[in-house]
């Protein structure tokens, strides 16, 4: 219980931390790549609060998501990134903190 409301996104009007994971996905995979990593996601309980989606050349797209939680461990953002890294269709995965005003 404590781990889920640890979990939950700040609403603090300070500084709410956050992390910020990137993939890099052949175009035709985009997709199928999507349903994974959510259901991943979910598995981890790592709720993504915004997810977006840029082209990257001409056969890749770039899926940027927000991942607010300010509980989440370094090693299980490294764990979630191995778990996608593994995915068909994934060029790259990589994840950053960010910080928000």
């Amino acid at each position: 219980v404590v781990n889920h409301i640890n979990r939950q996104p700040l609403h603090v009007d300070s500084v709410e931390m956050s992390s910020v994971v990137y993939l890099i996905v052949e175009k035709n995979s985009q997709t199928q790549v999507i349903t994974q990593f959510e259901q991943l996601l979910e598995q981890l309980s790592l709720p993504a609060t915004n997810m977006r989606i840029h082209l990257f050349g001409d056969a890749e797209v770039e899926i940027e998501a927000t991942i607010a939680i300010d509980s989440v461990s370094e090693a299980e953002l490294d764990k979630l990134v191995s778990q996608i890294n593994g995915l068909n269709g994934v060029r790259q995965v990589f994840w950053t903190p960010s910080q928000k005003d």
